[in-house]
């Protein structure tokens, strides 16, 4: 194959099945002959392949059109996050909950007293930035404030954000109970009126 080919080809191959020094053609009789790693399961076994069978040995690792095979890339890809603990440069750059959760493991820095002031107060001009495009967005699409009561028409705000489980959890389970023990009230209405029709 030419160099071309074989990049048109590997365009097709998020894990390619084989490599081109693996690979060798030769045009006299046309065979294409794949020679296995030294090393790992085939330890250096032949294989050779008339014609198109190699074309069809490989096409066969081709996946269906646009079925997704890889779900994570880079630094969440499964083979990495193992990693994560064993290799300070992959460490900090995992997630910051799964840092919190392993602190003997993760390289947090703490930061001073001084710094965590000038630091925190960015987060809140650009979480409360966040926050107005969400509602803007909310609003535009659906048509509705998502911070306005729609009991009183008072304005909401964000007082906590919880993501606990537990709690989570606890918060439902009293919401629920509540609407069990003081149900909403329906309003009584009268039947509506039936307009008489004369024949």
């Amino acid at each position: 194959f030419s160099k071309a080919d074989r990049e048109a080809l590997g365009q097709y191959v998020v894990r390619g099945a084989t490599c081109a020094e693996k690979i060798q053609y030769d045009p006299a009789s046309d065979t294409v002959f794949w020679t296995a790693a030294p090393k790992g399961f085939y330890k250096g076994k032949t294989e050779t392949f008339k014609g198109f069978e190699f074309v069809d040995q490989l096409v066969a690792h081709l996946p269906p059109r646009r079925v997704q095979l890889v779900r994570r890339y880079g630094v969440y890809a499964g083979k990495v996050r193992k990693q994560w603990q064993e290799r300070p440069s992959i460490n900090r750059l995992a997630p910051e909950g799964w840092q919190k959760r392993h602190p003997d493991k993760s390289l947090i820095v703490q930061k001073s007293p001084q710094e965590s002031e000038e630091t925190d107060q960015a987060p809140d001009a650009w979480s409360k930035l966040r926050r107005q495009s969400w509602a803007r967005l909310l609003q535009k699409v659906y048509e509705v404030d998502p911070f306005v009561c729609p009991k009183c028409q008072g304005i909401m705000s964000v007082v906590a954000i919880i993501e606990d489980p537990k709690e989570l959890a606890k918060i439902i389970t009293w919401a629920k109970q509540q609407e069990r023990e003081h149900p909403v009230a329906v309003c009584a209405r009268s039947p509506p009126e039936l307009a008489l029709v004369s024949v």
